[in-house]
């Protein structure tokens, strides 16, 4: 290659990465823009979804509370039964005592 030749190349090169420097500046605000609003936007949603679960546990933490306090009135009421037929049953065991006691 001669010397021209390599001028001209050297040259286009030159011309070719000034061409992209200057592209690059010109675009790069905006790629830097939609990139901090695509991180902005993924941001947003993260929250929101964290926001949607968290009320989401919220709620499964009052229906169990509210679940949890009504067994504790079923086994309430389950032992008054029992209560009651256990007092039921000594009575009608007194009762067929003494009425194998008395001839």
């Amino acid at each position: 290659m001669s010397g021209k030749d390599m001028h001209a190349e050297d040259a286009v090169e030159n011309k070719l990465a000034k061409v992209a420097v200057k592209t690059m500046v010109i675009l790069m605000p905006f790629v830097f823009t939609s990139v901090v609003g695509l991180v902005s936007w993924q941001l947003r949603e993260i929250k929101a979804e964290q926001q949607a679960t968290r009320t989401k546990q919220d709620e499964l933490g009052r229906a169990v509370g509210s679940i949890a306090s009504d067994v504790r009135d079923l086994n309430t009421r389950f032992d008054l039964i029992a209560v009651k037929k256990v007092d039921a049953l000594e009575k009608r065991v007194e009762r067929l005592e003494q009425a194998t006691r008395t001839p």
